[in-house]
Parts: structure tokens; sequence; C-alpha cells
């Protein structure tokens, strides 16, 4: 398969993948709280913003799948060979969609938020900075770095948001 058609297929696969987060996310934000009082807006309410993502994020998917998958051969797209081989190059992938949705689904709202996305932050730079054949006095400087990084990071956030914008975080 030469490397345009892998590419095709990877658009096609990644491009129904994000058309279904994208439907899961239009679901949620219509089920969030709209405005029912006459004197504000109704574009004020909290589920508009994510609604016009999740509108927008289908529309450009759809957009990619169907440009991909013209000229695309579609059964050759699943062989077992090819999967296993689209698995080891998505390993990237699947540790940050994992850290992600536990992250997102399972403790953001559970632990203080400032303490959670730190953490998220530290984890997410040190599985993708630290390697084992570094000297040990850059493995460390690595770690100490994640570390300032994670804490700046995610302090920052909270403040910004909680005293700024006035907008308060799990």
């Amino acid at each position: 398969m030469d490397k345009n058609q892998s590419k095709k297929n990877l658009d096609i696969i990644i491009s129904v993948v994000l058309m279904l987060i994208s439907i899961g996310v239009i679901v949620l934000s219509i089920q969030m709280p709209w405005v029912e009082e006459p004197i504000a807006h109704p574009l004020s309410s909290a589920g508009v913003v994510p609604l016009f993502i999740g509108i927008m994020l289908f529309a450009l998917n759809a957009v990619l799948f169907f440009q991909s998958i013209k000229g695309s051969n579609l059964r050759g797209m699943f062989s077992k060979e090819l999967l296993k081989n689209k698995i080891k190059e998505s390993r990237n992938f699947l540790i940050t969609f994992g850290l992600t949705i536990s992250y997102s689904l399972i403790f953001l709202g559970k632990i203080h938020y400032v303490l959670i996305t730190g953490l998220f932050i530290f984890i997410f730079i040190v599985l993708f900075e630290y390697t084992k054949t570094d000297e040990k006095k850059l493995r460390i400087k690595k770690i100490i770095n994640a570390a300032i990084i994670a804490i700046l990071g995610s302090v920052t956030t909270f403040i910004v948001f909680e005293k700024l914008f006035l907008v308060h975080l799990p």
C-alpha cells in the first residue's frame, strides 16, 4: 500500500471517530441548561459554544471523510497486518487518548482542579519527554521541568479562570 493510500485510510478512520465524538458533544451541549429568562439573550446559555464546536467538528470531519473516501481502497483498510502496524504506530495517540479520557471523565470534578490538572500535565510531559537512554542528569532535569510546567500551568489556569473570568472550575 502506498503512503498516499495509507494516509487516506487513516484520514477516514480519524474522521469517523471524530464525527462520533462530535455527535456526543452536540447531544451533551443540547442537554445543558438553557437560559429561559426573557432578560437574558438565548446565546448566553452554557450550551451554545459547545454546540457550535460540536457542529463545526462534525462538519469539518464530514468534509475530510468524503475527500478521503474518493479513490480510496476500503477493502485493504482493515487487514489484520495493517491494523497491527497502525496500532504500533498509534501508541502516542492511544496514550494521549487514554490520559485525556481518564482526566476528563474519571478524575475531573472528583479531585481538585489544580491537583488533577497539574498531575495530568506532569504525566503527559514525562511520558513523552522522558527516555531511559538519556543521561541521569538530563532525566532529572526533564522531571524537574515537567513538575515546574505542571505546577505553573495548573495554578495559572485556575487563577485566571477563577479570578479574572469568574468561572468556577471543578
